[in-house]
């Protein structure tokens, strides 16, 4: 069979992913035989045999500061074909994963529902607050209102202390009207007096005068 187009897929820092394509140009394969090892060793790890329907295989357990060799051919009743060979290094994923360390995704997301949350309730607080100290003013103002309108209408109302004025007033008023008819009844008596005795107030004639 011919030789099968093979691709290396890092997973993670000791996994890799092998993947490949058969030829259909020359004889079909029966399935595939994969190897792997570490550079510096002479013999490979395998043959892991698969069947012709499978185009992909994971290589786990593998040492992240080592270069592997991956080694992967077909064959059918014919015999073997030629292998495709690919050199894969963990070390440059190990080092990006340092550099870069997975977000915890699950952790940011109840965080920013936490914070949400916390805007939320700071928010509705917020109103409440404003709602009460507009409220509180309103009655303020309002009892404000109606005192001045009570001390008003105290003002605008006669008191009290000014009716004992008002009688002695009227008393006086009274006791004046009551004096008028002894003041009538003696101007009349004075008049009386003169016209019985009209001699006693009448001035001295000329004739007294001269004789005396």
């Amino acid at each position: 069979p011919a030789v099968p187009s093979l691709f290396i897929k890092v997973l993670n820092s000791t996994t890799v992913q092998a993947v490949w394509e058969p030829s259909i140009k020359l004889g079909q394969p029966e399935g595939f035989k994969l190897y792997y090892r570490k550079v510096h060793l002479p013999h490979f790890t395998g043959p892991v045999l698969l069947p012709s329907n499978v185009t992909s295989c994971n290589i786990t357990h593998l040492d992240p500061a080592v270069v592997y060799e991956v080694k992967l051919l077909a064959f059918n009743q014919h015999g073997d074909g030629n292998a495709t060979v690919r050199f894969v290094s963990l070390r440059e994923t190990v080092e990006k994963t340092d550099l870069n360390p997975p977000c915890n995704c699950m952790k940011d997301e109840s965080a920013n529902k936490t914070s949400a949350t916390g805007i939320i309730i700071g928010i509705h607080i917020g109103v409440t607050c404003i709602i009460f100290c507009v409220l509180f003013l309103m009655f303020g103002y309002r009892g404000r209102l109606l005192m001045c309108k009570n001390v008003q209408e105290q003002l605008s109302t006669p008191q009290i202390s000014r009716g004992p004025r008002n009688v002695t007033g009227q008393a006086v008023n009274g006791s004046t009207k009551r004096d008028d008819p002894d003041v009538n009844g003696k101007q009349l008596d004075m008049n009386e007096l003169e016209r019985l005795f009209p001699a006693l107030h009448s001035p001295p004639s000329l004739h007294t005068k001269g004789i005396a």
